[in-house]
């Protein structure tokens, strides 16, 4: 039976082995693992978001150019030089005012007639009336006029966007003239009409935009006017464009809003606390084009002066990042969006580096307490095998002395006494381990409950000694106590606290007896947190406990080695239970030995305070 239960356990412990072997190899691997996926889903997420910040770039500019174009289809469409053609612009104001969540986009509309270049006679869009009326041109009617006579001059390309320092936009009112294969010599162009290249360069971009095929013919434009829109700049940037930007970017972003004509114009900033942005994460060109209808208006910045020349951002296709004058720059908040990658794969990395660092402990700690799940069934095995000798021997004894006794086989008086002696004293060292046993297993069950009161050192001393009597004189040690009468009371369980006398000074007798001296003594210990405390001690002059064995003293079931080797009875319960006991009184325990120096055991309870003590004792 014994070698089968060896082998099952021995097996256990393979497998178990065996099983924490394997756990602690999958932990690199896992780790590796772990790195790599890590780095795969930190790419995804950079192109998640890189992805995210173009979509929400392209909704930026679509819901930016199509206000913008709102207002274009508004001044831009119906035919040109018709007599109701300030009334119609009027109601398509008026029109894009109601429906448009952004009416305060525009500050002023402007109609501009008459003359070669069309700016004779100005209107201004009345808000009140919702026409047209004459108005004496203010200040800056006259840079706007003097900037349509330079472009005249000069040439312009219709559809050019306002810029950073953008406040007017002027659209050219008028239609494209050409001549048809077979008519005859072109007319002289009617007064008002563009000349020479200027205007077969209009001609042809006004009939592209308005969807005409190419003539064959020469074309010109014959300009009739101009419609002027004031933009109100600190509506756009106070208050569209915040919350255009509140709507398509989260508050992890900086915006920043410059133009591509003006270097360092800054539109508008999201955070002006932050530097501005130099390296962005994603970019987008407003401006780039004004939404079907016609073509986008021509601009002018700084009263129609400065103009670029060339072909200009803005026209054509292209990505939304490409073109336009105004140029969106979004960077994350964390200095850019690699860093915020970064950030978030350093914490996830942490996360599992936590993870795996949980695991190792797990292990470790699944090898330790393996360990000690095996240490303590060894020491439960050596507690029943040791408890089942001790409890044999006196059985024995007794049952051999009572057959004797029985059976007749003892005479006389004297043997009689003898046997009595020896039945007694066996049944109460029976008892004496039974009580022990019980004790033990009420603590570990947590059922125990002390009677604590004020009692006198003195007294728990007498007792405990009364109790070692027998073995006193069975190990023929002298016994020296030294209690100072005028030490306070102490709060315990007399009984328990008996218990742990008795059972220091019992192991001083066994363990001890070869110095054939025992000493115990009683005082007033420092004050330990506020509170006076008792400190008694137990002390023998044997051979001392060993260094490996010193450790180890207070843990259930443990004996040293000399114990074992000598044969020495007991079952490695005693000093735990004092252990136990005393902390459950809020005192503690401590043991100074070496090997050859005998030991000495102190004891150190708190002393009862005056409210604890009851008047009757206390003048007792």
């Amino acid at each position: 039976m014994k070698r089968r239960m060896s082998g099952g356990m021995g097996e256990r412990k393979g497998v178990t082995v065996g099983l924490i072997i394997a756990l602690t190899a999958m932990l690199p691997a896992l780790a590796y693992l772990q790195y790599r996926w890590i780095g795969q889903v930190s790419e995804a997420e950079r192109q998640r978001m890189l992805d995210g910040l173009r979509s929400a770039g392209v909704r930026f500019s679509q819901d930016f150019n199509n206000e913008i174009g709102g207002i274009f289809r508004a001044v831009a469409g119906g035919r040109a030089g018709a007599e109701n053609d300030a009334d119609a612009i009027a109601e398509r104001i008026h029109d894009w005012r109601e429906n448009s969540p952004d009416r305060n986009l525009v500050r002023d509309f402007y109609l501009s007639r008459g003359g070669p270049a069309g700016i004779e006679e100005i209107l201004r869009f009345s808000k009140d009336t919702g026409y047209f009326e004459p108005e004496q041109s203010p200040e800056h009617m006259e840079r706007v006029r003097e900037g349509i006579q330079n472009r005249i001059r000069t040439g312009f390309r219709a559809g050019m966007p306002p810029d950073a320092s953008w406040s007017t936009i002027v659209v050219p009112r008028g239609q494209p003239v050409f001549r048809r294969p077979g008519d005859g010599p072109p007319e002289a162009p009617p007064e008002g009409a563009g000349q020479g290249r200027m205007g077969q360069r209009m001609g042809q971009r006004m009939g592209q935009r308005m969807g005409m095929m190419r003539p064959p013919g020469p074309f010109s434009f014959q300009l009739s006017g101009w419609v002027i829109v004031e933009f109100d700049e600190d509506y756009v940037t106070r208050q569209m464009l915040p919350r255009l930007v509140r709507r398509h970017y989260r508050g992890d972003y900086q915006v920043d809003i410059v133009s591509r004509v003006v270097d360092g114009k800054v539109i508008y900033r999201s955070d002006p606390q932050s530097p501005p942005i130099d390296e962005p994460d994603a970019t987008t060109g407003l401006f780039r084009g004004l939404g079907p209808g016609g073509p986008p208006p021509m601009a002018f910045r700084g009263g129609l002066e400065g103009e670029p020349k060339g072909p200009g951002p803005g026209r054509g296709g292209g990505r939304p990042e490409e073109g336009g004058r105004w140029e969106v720059r979004v960077k994350h908040r964390a200095g850019s969006l690699d860093a915020a990658v970064a950030a978030i794969r350093h914490r996830n990395m942490a996360i599992s580096g936590a993870i795996l660092l949980l695991m190792a402990g797990s292990i470790a700690m699944l090898t330790i307490t393996t360990r000690r799940a095996q240490k303590l069934a060894r020491l439960q095995m050596e507690f029943v095998a040791g408890v089942s000798h001790e409890l044999r021997t006196p059985l024995t004894v007794i049952c051999s002395a009572a057959d004797n006794l029985a059976d007749g086989v003892v005479g006389g008086e004297e043997q009689v006494q003898r046997y009595g002696s020896v039945i007694r004293d066996e049944g109460r060292r029976l008892s004496d381990m039974v009580e022990q046993i019980l004790r033990f297993a009420g603590i570990q069950s947590g059922r125990v409950r002390y009677d604590v009161q004020a009692v006198e050192v003195e007294d728990v001393v007498k007792r405990a000694i009364n109790v070692c009597g027998p073995a006193l004189q069975q190990s023929g040690c002298r016994l020296e106590q030294d209690i100072d009468p005028s030490l306070p009371m102490v709060m315990a369980d007399p009984t328990a606290l008996t218990h742990c006398l008795s059972n220091l000074i019992g192991n001083a007798l066994k363990y001890g007896s070869e110095g054939g001296w025992v000493g115990v003594d009683a005082r007033l210990a420092e004050e330990a947190g506020g509170r006076r405390q008792v400190e008694i001690r137990v002390r023998d002059r044997g051979r001392g406990i060993e260094g490996d064995d010193l450790q180890h003293i207070f843990e259930p079931f443990y004996r040293g080695g000399r114990a074992i080797s000598d044969q020495i009875q007991g079952a490695g319960m005693g000093l735990s239970l004092v252990k136990r006991i005393v902390e459950a009184h809020s005192g503690s325990i401590g043991v100074e030995s070496a090997p050859g120096q005998g030991a000495c055991f102190r004891l150190r309870i708190p002393a009862a305070t005056d409210e604890q003590i009851p008047w009757d004792k206390e003048f007792s």
